[in-house]
């Protein structure tokens, strides 16, 4: 468990991923080893827990393969 931003998180190992949870619910997943990684499911549900994200929610109806689609073409 950690003190951050005002928030209690506790902290979910299971390499090689690391998964935050905050005492609101919201949702932070990240590769351990490669942070700068953005995976599609991982986007996903930080957006259906962190609030505010309606318009990436609206934009993905069908979930990870939206997203995953979403994603590559920004790197296009």
């Amino acid at each position: 468990m950690v003190e951050a931003g005002g928030r209690t998180w506790w902290i979910h190992w299971h390499d090689p991923h690391f998964r935050c949870e905050s005492d609101a619910g919201v949702v932070v997943e990240a590769h351990i080893y490669s942070p700068d990684l953005i995976d599609p499911g991982f986007l996903l549900e930080y957006a259906r827990t962190a609030g505010g994200h309606e318009a990436v929610l609206s934009a993905c109806p069908a979930g990870f393969h939206d997203i995953a689609r979403l994603l590559d073409l920004h790197q296009a």
